[in-house]
């Protein structure tokens, strides 16, 4: 489901890259939607799953730190610089083919490690 989100955003990204009429842009962020309403419970799911029991709080918490607090703060930055240099065509393009790539990579991995996200079940969380 990871590589889906990724291949989602790709795809996002790509099309913003193309886009001539800034009017076009609305039917695109149906893609938006999608993207970050199966990102956030993937990401909480894999970091809840891959956490030793009694710390699966402590392990979402510091997933949606890495990806609100640094994340939204570095790709700020990182594509106002490039918007400034390079224009918003090819920043577009440029976040497409990273987020390709980094699905690429996410299939690579668990090729590797022949694990599959769906294996990885998040263990119930008890509040003291």
């Amino acid at each position: 489901m990871t590589t889906f989100v990724l291949l989602l955003w790709c795809l996002r990204f790509l099309l913003f890259g193309m886009l001539s009429d800034p009017w076009l842009m609305l039917p695109l962020e149906f893609f938006g939607g999608w993207c970050v309403a199966l990102a956030f419970p993937i990401m909480n799911a894999v970091a809840a799953g891959a956490a030793p029991e009694g710390t699966q709080a402590t392990a979402v918490t510091i997933a949606m730190a890495a990806y609100d607090g640094i994340g939204t703060s570095v790709g700020g930055v990182v594509a106002g610089m490039l918007f400034d240099r390079a224009g918003s065509s090819a920043m577009f393009h440029l976040f497409g083919m990273l987020a390709l790539a980094a699905s690429a990579v996410n299939v690579a991995w668990h090729r590797v490690l022949r694990t599959n996200v769906r294996e990885i079940k998040p263990k119930s969380m008890k509040i003291d």
